[in-house]
C-alpha cells in the first residue's frame, strides 16, 4: 500500500529550525507494512526528515532480526597493491620491503586514496556502528588503537569474540574523554539516528583537534532518488529518519568548527535494481533480469558523471 497524500502541517527542521515542506509519504516497502510515514524537506539546509519522529520503542520495531544479518568477522588479507599504496602514500611502515622491485615500480603509479586513512603514530580510531568489527580488525592490524560502538547484540558478541574493545551502548553512554580520537568513522549510521545533532556534538567533543571524521550516508540529491522518488531503495522508509545532502551536513559541521576536507559520491547497480523492484513490484527480482542488469549499469555512468551518486562520502577535519 503506497499512498501519496497532501500534508499542510507546519513543521520546522530539527537541525536548523527553519520551516519545512511536505516532500513524500510512504509505507515500509521492505517489509510491506501498511502504516504511512511523512517526510519533510527543509528548503533552507536541504535536509529530508521524518515527522513526527518515532519513539525509541517504535524505532526498535523497525528492525526485525532479518534486517541486519551479520556474518562472522574475519581479517581479510591485505593485497600487495594495497600494501604498496598504504606504505607509499599513507605513512604506513614495514608492510612491504622498500627494496622490493614491485614496490619501487608500482609506487609511481598508485595515487593517494581518500578511502584509505593516513597512519598516525599511536593513533586512536573509533568506529561508531561498527557492526561485526571487520573495519576494526583491519585498523588494529595496521597498528591503530581501536574502539567501537555497536547496539546490535549479535554484532557486539562477534566483536568480543575477536577481543575488540567495543561498547554495547549508545555513544552518549560511552563517556569518552574530550579530544581523545584521531579518527572517527560513521558508515551508514547518521541516517538512522534519532538525535543527530546531539551525536555530532559528542563526536566533535571526543575528536582531537585536527582529527578526521569519515561519514558515508545515502545522498538525498542522487540521480536515483530523482528518478524513483519514494521508491528509491536508499530512502529505506521508515528506518532512515534523516536523509542528508552535501549542503545539510556541511551546514551542521561548519557550526561545530569542522571543515569539509573531502567529498565524493558513488553508486552501484544494486540501488537501481532494488528501486525497480519497489516501483514495479516484480514477482522476479530485477537482478535476475539480464536487460534490467544492463540498464542498471548504464544508470551508473550518468550518476557518476554528473556527481549524483546514491552514496555520499564525507571527510571533515576538526579545527
Amino acid at each position: 500500500m503506497n499512498v501519496m497524500k497532501k500534508n499542510n502541517k507546519k513543521v520546522n527542521c530539527p537541525l536548523c529550525q527553519n520551516s519545512a515542506i511536505h516532500e513524500m509519504s510512504s509505507n515500509d516497502l521492505m517489509f510491506k507494512k501498511n502504516k504511512i510515514y511523512d517526510y519533510y524537506l527543509c528548503k533552507s539546509c536541504d535536509l529530508t526528515f521524518i515527522n513526527p519522529l518515532p519513539t525509541l520503542n517504535e524505532i526498535k520495531d523497525f528492525y526485525p532480526d532479518s534486517y541486519m544479518v551479520f556474518e562472522p568477522a574475519r581479517l581479510k588479507k591485505i593485497s600487495i597493491i594495497e600494501k604498496i599504496r598504504l606504505q607509499a602514500n599513507h605513512g604506513y611502515k614495514n608492510l612491504i620491503n622498500k627494496n622490493n622491485y614491485l614496490f619501487n615500480l608500482l609506487r609511481l603509479f598508485l595515487l593517494k586514496s581518500n578511502e584509505h586513512i593516513d597512519y598516525v603514530e599511536n593513533g586512536k580510531f573509533l568506529d561508531i556502528g561498527c557492526g561485526n568489527g571487520s573495519r576494526l580488525l583491519k585498523m588494529r592490524n595496521l597498528g591503530w588503537q581501536v574502539k567501537g560502538v555497536e547496539l546490535n547484540k549479535k554484532a557486539f558478541n562477534e566483536c568480543i569474540n575477536h577481543k575488540l574493545n567495543v561498547f554495547n551502548c549508545t555513544l552518549e553512554d560511552t563517556k569518552f574523554e574530550d579530544n581523545f580520537f584521531d579518527v572517527i568513522y560513521m558508515s551508514h549510521l547518521v541516517e538512522h539516528l534519532a538525535n543527530p545533532q546531539e551525536i555530532f556534538e559528542i563526536v566533535n567533543r571526543i575528536l582531537k583537534p585536527n582529527g578526521l571524521l569519515y561519514i558515508k550516508t545515502p545522498n538525498r540529491n542522487s540521480l536515483g532518488r530523482k528518478i524513483f522518488s519514494k521508491y528509491w531503495y536508499a530512502n529505506d522508509i521508515p528506518r532512515h529518519l534523516f536523509l542528508f545532502s552535501k549542503k545539510s551536513l556541511v551546514n551542521v559541521f561548519s557550526k561545530l568548527n569542522m571543515n569539509l576536507e573531502f567529498y565524493s559520491q558513488d553508486t552501484t547497480p544494486k540501488i537501481f535494481l532494488n528501486s525497480i523492484d519497489y516501483l514495479f513490484k516484480l514477482s522476479k527480482p530485477s537482478k535476475k533480469n539480464k536487460i534490467l542488469r544492463i540498464i542498471s549499469r548504464l544508470y551508473v555512468l550518468p550518476a557518476k558523471l554528473f556527481k549524483l551518486g546514491d552514496e555520499s562520502f564525507f571527510i571533515f577535519r576538526k579545527n
